[in-house]
């Protein structure tokens, strides 16, 4: 296990506000209401739980939870840097098909600077014969959204009915190389719809997974925002992890572009992706998440109000649980 930096609650919501220099969206009108039925799934014991979410019960929740912490929510849904903290202290198988337009734009990064360090690179192993065994591996990208929260596609680790929850997630942070290391982390438990689950619904192809470790503290995370206007022409960017080309296996990439079409739950980008994209964060120049990259084509699914919500409720408990 890494060393992990730890700092103070006061400390981060410090950083977290001047690193956001523009508020989000936290209190549009949600584009959905009522309730969402969700699927738990225990990374550790193996086994899934069924509940139904009242958004609006969450979302007060929520706001109880930020009054008590002292946190407001455009805090709480900032980007966080933790190098700009640290500055001012001193002084093979991809998961899904992808597209390139035109001639392929994608950046090589450098993972150790902000905000590449939140994006992390996912091993995900199936046991495709049922013999108990992993026999079959794939590559995908996810993003934290807070100390101990990951965000990534819901078909990253939900492979249908055949094959079922992902057998074996391995997180890498700050994976630069093409070889895959033998230090990562692994999540603790995940939670799906299960629109996407029963009936593979891409305007749910989500996944806010619960980490066992503290990765946030020393590698950041990326605010969310949800709004209840289009967003068609907004400048946005996508980090991660590609790997339909060999050469570009295990290093992380970025391009970026504007979002050309929007709905309640989906967006559209001219942005070039490849396989092992799937799961990358679609965010602004804030570090401000929009949606999650999640088809070719190229297209995402949007930060809605429930999964906003779901989020926010994550991250609150991390701080609750790590401060």
């Amino acid at each position: 296990m890494k060393k992990i930096v730890k700092m103070s609650v006061s400390a981060m919501i410090a950083l977290a506000t001047f690193t956001s220099s523009v508020a989000i969206c936290a209190n549009a009108e949600e584009s959905e209401t009522g309730k969402l039925e969700l699927v738990t799934y225990d990374y550790v014991s193996k086994t899934e739980t069924t509940s139904e979410v009242s958004i609006d019960m969450l979302q007060t929740e929520n706001e109880e939870k930020l009054d008590t912490l002292g946190i407001s929510e455009e805090t709480a849904n900032a980007a966080f840097d933790p190098n700009a903290l640290l500055s001012s202290d001193s002084s093979n198988n991809s998961i899904s098909t992808q597209s390139i337009i035109g001639d392929d734009d994608q950046k090589k990064v450098n993972p150790n600077v902000y905000p590449y360090c939140a994006v992390l690179a996912l091993m995900l192993g199936q046991d495709t014969n049922g013999d108990g065994v992993v026999d079959s591996w794939g590559l995908g990208t996810g993003f934290l959204e807070g100390n101990d929260v990951m965000v990534t596609a819901g078909h990253c680790f939900w492979g249908g009915t055949t094959n079922g929850w992902v057998e074996e997630c391995r997180i890498y942070v700050r994976q630069n190389s093409s070889t895959y290391g033998n230090v990562y982390y692994y999540p603790a438990s995940w939670v799906c719809s299960t629109a996407y689950t029963s009936n593979r619904n891409i305007n749910y192809d989500w996944c806010a997974v619960r980490l066992q470790d503290t990765l946030g503290a020393a590698n950041g995370w990326f605010g969310n925002g949800v709004s209840s206007v289009r967003l068609k022409g907004t400048e946005v960017t996508i980090s991660g992890y590609p790997a339909a080309t060999s050469s570009k296996v295990g290093y992380q990439y970025t391009s970026s572009g504007t979002i050309t079409s929007s709905t309640d739950y989906r967006v559209g980008y001219s942005i070039d992706t490849e396989g092992g994209n799937s799961g990358s964060p679609v965010y602004d120049s804030n570090g401000i998440v929009w949606a999650i990259h999640t088809h070719g084509g190229n297209s995402g699914t949007r930060i809605s109000s429930g999964l906003y919500q779901i989020l926010q409720d994550m991250y609150l408990e991390g701080v609750e649980k790590w401060y």
